[in-house]
């Protein structure tokens, strides 16, 4: 006779069996823990992203459409291998703890606040079988309480991964469409894994100006040194 295993059973038995090991320190247990964390979480301050100075939330020296950026590290660091383990091994289960780390980093930001997702491109969703940045930006939402609204889509699925700094400019401005409206008393907070050139951050950051967003900030997981 047969019968039927739940999905939560089958999970804990496959845990046993083949339990977490952190991705930091190698630790059984979580697939980061605490300690490793905390290392990230307090390990670096936060910078501009253009000039990579320090920052508490925006650099009065470089031209930055953006209100604040926040950020936990440099995806040269180790923490650029996690970013990278979730994208491309596709391992969702480090979504929740990558939005914890960026959201313990982050400061109090009052008022209502809309999280954007920055759109992935569609076939990239199709290889992972999930939205690396929605996941992200949902997670993120959820432990501050604000509202997720994936008010951006794709116009264009271009990939900038290996294009120049111009080619990505170039992807950016063409890529991204409004989808909803925007109210002009609500903070607006995008949401994307690396900062490269910045070209999609500030695409994005002109369509919510133009449609009325008065405050718009960014967060992100990792920076990239190497432009």
């Amino acid at each position: 006779m047969g019968f039927d295993v739940k999905i939560t059973t089958r999970i804990s038995v496959l845990d046993l069996i083949f339990p977490h090991h952190c991705k930091i320190c190698g630790k059984i247990g979580a697939i980061l823990c605490e300690r490793c964390k905390k290392d990230i979480i307090f390990g670096e301050e936060n910078v501009c992203p253009i000039c990579h100075k320090k920052i508490i939330r925006k650099c009065d020296e470089c031209e930055n459409e953006l209100d604040a950026t926040f950020m936990t590290g440099y995806k040269e660091q180790r923490i650029g291998k996690i970013v990278r383990d979730y994208k491309f091994k596709a391992i969702k289960s480090l979504g929740p703890e990558l939005a914890e780390i960026i959201e313990r980093r982050m400061p109090v930001i009052l008022g209502e606040v809309v999280v954007v997702p920055l759109p992935t491109a569609y076939k990239h969703i199709r290889a992972r079988g999930f939205d690396h940045t929605l996941v992200l930006a949902r997670e993120l939402a959820k432990r501050r309480g604000w509202e997720c609204n994936s008010l951006l889509v794709r116009a264009k699925d271009t990939v900038q991964v290996g294009s120049s700094a111009k080619e990505r400019v170039k992807q950016a401005n063409e890529a991204y469409e409004l989808k909803g409206s925007v109210e002009a008393n609500k903070t607006y907070l995008l949401v994307d894994d690396v900062w490269t050139t910045g070209a999609s951050m500030m695409a994005a950051t002109k369509i919510l100006r133009a449609a009325g967003a008065e405050k718009v900030m960014a967060a992100v997981i990792v920076l990239s040194r190497n432009k």
